[in-house]
């Protein structure tokens, strides 16, 4: 019960950052956000522009940065807070234990102590490694939505110039990659070196 809990507020600290940070920067910036337009039929004959606001890469990737860094560190603070409550109980249960008179009803107090932090203390390591590798699995799933409206701002600007790629290779390499190809390898290479 206790562990469902937790994860319910743990998944509220991770879901408020997106909403704080949607309303802190605004949808009237024009350096963050670029409008596209999207026409639709309606009875076969007549169409209907309407505009939709679409996140830069750079923005959305900010925001899901955001949002992993955030969530890790309220787990932190959950565990940090839980195993701060875990050394006091068990402080102060070894202290009435020792104040018992019987040597064998002290022994099994004591070991009764021990035995509880042991489990509270591995409840609480779980819950941060579980806490932590959802943030990083929303963060994965953040990310990948922003290499798709990456991909979907460069094959934009691909059909507006022209263009069906970017060439980033030498001269005597016959490989072509797009922009986003190279970006995506480039933050695969920096996630690697956050991941544990």
């Amino acid at each position: 019960m206790k562990r469902n809990l937790l994860y319910t507020a743990l998944a509220i600290i991770m879901i408020a950052p997106f909403s704080t940070f949607a309303t802190e920067t605004g949808s009237s910036s024009p350096a963050l956000v670029s409008t596209s337009t999207v026409e639709s039929f309606i009875s076969g004959s007549s169409t209907v522009a309407t505009s939709t606001p679409q996140k830069s890469f750079t923005v959305c990737s900010q925001e899901a940065i955001e949002a992993r860094d955030t969530a890790i560190a309220s787990s932190r603070l959950v565990y940090n807070t839980t195993m701060a409550k875990a050394l006091n109980d068990r402080k102060n249960r070894e202290k009435a234990a020792v104040a018992i008179v019987r040597d064998d009803a002290k022994k099994t107090a004591i070991k009764n102590s021990v035995e509880t932090y042991k489990t509270q203390a591995k409840n609480a390591q779980a819950i941060l490694t579980d806490s932590r590798d959802l943030a990083w699995y929303t963060f994965a799933n953040d990310i990948k939505i922003c290499r798709d409206i990456e991909d979907a701002n460069i094959l934009l600007m691909e059909q507006e110039s022209g263009t069906t790629s970017l060439k980033m290779a030498g001269p005597n390499d016959t490989t072509s990659k797009t922009f986003g190809d190279v970006l995506r390898s480039s933050f695969e290479n920096f996630k690697s070196l956050f991941n544990n």
